[in-house]
């Protein structure tokens, strides 16, 4: 399984954008943390590596995809 790179831009099945802010291993879980790459306001979310890459599509080629 790939983990997805800090600063990488994803998109939902609902073409809402968010970036990965921090990708952590954690007592045998890796937990992807990311917010919405649109708000002024950065709220935070996070959930397992596994859960987050079937939730999302990394965006790739694209002049915003990193920090």
């Amino acid at each position: 399984m790939t983990k997805p790179e800090t600063g990488s831009l994803w998109q939902s099945s609902h073409s809402e954008h968010f970036r990965v802010i921090d990708v952590v291993d954690l007592e045998g879980h890796t937990w992807v943390h990311y917010c919405r790459a649109s708000e002024s306001r950065i709220e935070e979310y996070s959930c397992y590596v596994e859960s987050f890459l079937e939730r999302f599509t990394e965006i790739k080629n694209d002049s915003r995809s990193r920090i």
